[in-house]
Formats: C-alpha cells, sequence, structure tokens
C-alpha cells in the first residue's frame, strides 16, 4: 500500500494555502470597502462644491453658510487624501498577499507532483514484483509441478 512520507507537510502546506486565500478574500473586500467610501467622499464633495457655486452665483450670498460650506468641503478633500493613502495600503497588500498566494500554490502543486510521481513509482514497482512472481511461480509449476515457491508479492515488496 503506497504512503506519501510527506503527506504532514502538504496537509500543511495545503492549510497554509487555504488561510492565504482566506487573507486575499479579506484584503479584496478592505479594498472594495475603501473604493466605495472614496467613491462617496468624492460625490458629497463634488455636490458641496456645486452648492457653493450655487450660493455664489444667486444674488443674495449668505457668508456663514458659506464659510461653512468650504470647511465641510476642506475637511472632505483631507478625508479624501486619507482614503487614498489608505487605497494605496491595501492595494499593496493585496499585492503582497496575491504574491504569498502564488508561493503558497507552488509550494502545493510542487509536492502533488512529487506525491504522484513517487505514487506512479510504486505502482511501477509494484507491477514488476507481481510480474517477478508470476514468472517465479510460472517457472516453478513448469520445473516441478508445484505451486510452492515459498515468493509472494509481499515479501519481495517488504524485502523479506
Amino acid at each position: 500500500m503506497f504512503r506519501f512520507r510527506l503527506e504532514p507537510v502538504l496537509k500543511f502546506r495545503r492549510y497554509r494555502r487555504d488561510i492565504v486565500r482566506a487573507l486575499l478574500a479579506g484584503v479584496i473586500e478592505d479594498a472594495r470597502k475603501v473604493e466605495d467610501g472614496l467613491s462617496v467622499l468624492s460625490q458629497d464633495r463634488s455636490e458641496s462644491v456645486g452648492r457653493l457655486r450655487d450660493m455664489s452665483a444667486g444674488g443674495r450670498f449668505d457668508v456663514d453658510q458659506a464659510a461653512s460650506l468650504r470647511y465641510y468641503c476642506s475637511q472632505l478633500s483631507a478625508q479624501i487624501m486619507a482614503n487614498r493613502r489608505q487605497k494605496e495600503l491595501v492595494e499593496n497588500q493585496l499585492r503582497q498577499v496575491q504574491a504569498a498566494l502564488v508561493l503558497a500554490d507552488r509550494e502545493v502543486k510542487t509536492l502533488e507532483k512529487l506525491k504522484e510521481r513517487q505514487r506512479a513509482e510504486f505502482d511501477k514497482r509494484s507491477q514488476r514484483i507481481d510480474d517477478r512472481v508470476a514468472t517465479d511461480q510460472w517457472n516453478g509449476v513448469a520445473a516441478t509441478g508445484s505451486t510452492s515457491t515459498g515468493v509472494t508479492a509481499d515479501s519481495l515488496r517488504l524485502g523479506r
């Protein structure tokens, strides 16, 4: 029976890859939230600037309301700048997590290929042993007329 000696390592690397995938999903969600927040802030600032223009275009002008609106626009601009910095950080984090996922995938695939290769070698070796046992048994039957050669496939596999 085939047993891959590095199976615990493969399981660990699959587990680590799954964690990196979950982390990537979280970072993508964070990027979406930051982008949505930036969009809302930009739209709110554009509307506020538009109201400020409309106020100055009319005949009557409320200085206190205009000052208040200008202050609000400046606060929105500061939030937009902070959001853009946050967006850059999240995009950097996204690149790092994507690179980690590529590495984790590569590690898992390498071990899976090794497992497949060792499995194929094991099957090939088992087939050769079975063929040799069958040949030995056939030769024994033909020579002596008996089937008891004392050699079995299991004893050859186990090196006995």
